[in-house]
Formats: C-alpha cells, structure tokens, sequence
C-alpha cells in the first residue's frame, strides 16, 4: 500500500534529535539496549527466533522479517530503525554511544539486515537445544 512507499523515501537524510519510545536504536551500549523501542523489538525476536531458525526455506525467513518489519510500523507512533548520524570521523562515530546527538533512519534493507542478523543471535546452539523441528510451544515430537 501507499505505507510502504511513504517509509522508503523516508530516509531524507533527516536529522533526528529525540528518538521516540517506539524507535528502534541500533549500536551498542546500556542506553540503547534499555530503549523502550529496543525492549519491544527483542521480546518480538525472541517470539519468532524459532520460527526463523527452523525454517527451511530463504523465502520463509523473508516472511519472518517481513512480519517483524511491518509490527514495527504498525506501532503508533510508528517505529523507526534509527542509527547515530555520521560524524566527521570515524573515531568521533565509535563514541557515539552517549545519549546525545544526531540521529538518522537507516533505509529498510539494513532494517531487514538488522532484523535478521537479531533472529540468527545464538541459532546454532538454538537448533543443537531444540533438535530441528522441535518447538518451545508446541511439543510435537517430544
């Protein structure tokens, strides 16, 4: 729908200085990790890791992702992936971790790429505790 074509020209460039509750902050650090966004974005992860780590196809993967994507959208306000915003050097971006300064949208095929990147976190030990195929939820097979 019209939706997704509003959030991929979105990434303008735009500054953003105060990211909202349901942004999503990529980077590393305490700050970020206890974001009330990042907060919602893992339980969500982590209710769909296993969705993603048995699934045996690149295209069922895509439909997980997908479904992640479109939940952080849906959110009101609507959620964005947000990164620091570039400094002038490289050293300047590694500090980059304080609460303050600029922010910026990251466009949505590294959104996609940080979604994925969140489900595949400790899959291998993932399928070695679950026995492919086996489910947390429901315990077919067990």
């Amino acid at each position: 729908g019209p939706l997704i074509g509003q959030f991929q020209s979105h990434p303008s460039g735009e500054r953003i200085l105060a990211p909202h509750t349901n942004d999503i902050l990529c980077g590393r650090g305490g700050s970020i990790n206890a974001h009330p966004g990042n907060r919602v974005f893992r339980s969500w992860i982590q209710d769909y890791k296993s969705t993603y780590n048995l699934a045996s196809t690149k295209a069922e993967k895509s439909r997980v992702v997908n479904i992640i994507l479109d939940k952080v959208r849906k959110l009101s306000p609507s959620g964005r992936f947000l990164q620091k915003a570039s400094t002038n050097s490289s050293a300047e971006l590694c500090m980059a971790n304080s609460d303050d300064g600029w922010w910026e949208e990251i466009d949505e095929v590294k959104a996609m790429a940080k979604i994925s990147q969140a489900l595949r976190e400790g899959a291998p030990a993932f399928r070695a505790a679950h026995g492919k195929g086996k489910d947390n939820k429901n315990k077919e097979g067990s």
